[in-house]
């Protein structure tokens, strides 16, 4: 299996230009049609501005972010998260005890909070409304239901990172490709990307690396409530089910079923990090 999947990924046509830095923390760009007609629920007034504001600003204290990083500069917070990435494990821990306490900092209110309509209403651009949301679920997921395969591959994965960018970069310009040519298939060529994107760490580092690059990519989307169909199965690579077969699922179904942390663990996985944290400074 390993064999065929490398020969697919050294098969794969390459691009005539890539770009010169590729950041995995940011989402692919969706057609501009489709964002549109897949805002999400109108709960905007359950959102308190200065709460939001609140939050986010002790999210960039924690991390001794200075700029404007938030959803009126989703760029800056992305190129900051990066860089810690690129810290290593211990980097990785900093971004997941700020993201633990700001979901706890804005409690019942978060999901509401995770909504477009919710920067639209401040004159937010819906690109941009869309990335930042991205960036803060993709958090969600590395810091809670894929915390586990977080800290135990991210050796590998940041190796796969840096050495597979060409690879990435193909895989999600076809992503951009195929869906601003019909915006009507971005739930079947959101599958193909996160299978894309998955390859070389199935290949590199195992099947936890595997189904965790597939779910970050996905829920990088933010297409939960569009494509609930699209799930990543830890064994094997996905393949979406016909609608018709599906209920709808809410978040917390969908992180259910993708090794979700429930709430009342968050206190406990802080606790965790910081303890990390403190014996990786003492020595």
């Amino acid at each position: 299996m390993k064999h065929l999947l490398l020969l697919l990924v050294a098969a794969a046509p390459l691009c005539l230009a890539l770009p010169e830095s590729i950041s995995f923390v940011e989402p692919a760009d969706l057609p501009e049609e489709f964002m549109q007609a897949h805002l999400g629920s109108n709960d905007a007034q359950v959102c308190i501005d200065k709460q939001l504001l609140q939050c986010q600003n002790s999210f960039n204290w924690y991390l001794n972010i200075t700029s404007d990083a938030d959803w009126t500069n989703p760029t800056v917070l992305i190129h900051l998260i990066q860089g810690f990435y690129e810290q290593g494990i211990s980097g990785i821990l900093k971004l997941c005890t700020a993201r633990t306490y700001f979901q706890q900092c804005l409690g019942s209110s978060y999901m509401a909070c995770m909504q477009p309509t919710k920067f639209l209403s401040k004159g937010q651009s819906l690109r941009d409304a869309w990335r930042y949301i991205g960036v803060m679920r993709e958090l969600e997921f590395q810091c809670n239901g894929g915390f586990l395969q977080t800290t135990q591959n991210w050796d590998c994965i940041l190796q796969i990172q840096k050495s597979q960018k060409d690879m990435y970069a193909q895989c999600q310009d076809a992503f951009h490709n195929a869906t601003q040519k019909d915006p009507t298939i971005v739930c079947q060529a959101s599958v193909d990307f996160s299978n894309c994107a998955r390859a070389p760490y199935f290949v590199g580092c195992g099947a936890d690396a595997g189904w965790w690059e597939c779910e970050r990519v996905r829920i990088s989307l933010n297409l939960d409530q569009s494509c609930p169909e699209n799930l990543c199965a830890f064994n094997h690579f996905l393949a979406p089910q016909p609608s018709s077969l599906n209920k709808y699922l809410s978040h917390g179904e969908k992180l259910a079923q993708t090794q979700h942390v429930s709430q009342n663990k968050l206190d406990f996985l802080a606790d965790r990090v910081r303890r990390i944290e403190k014996r990786m400074t003492n020595n």
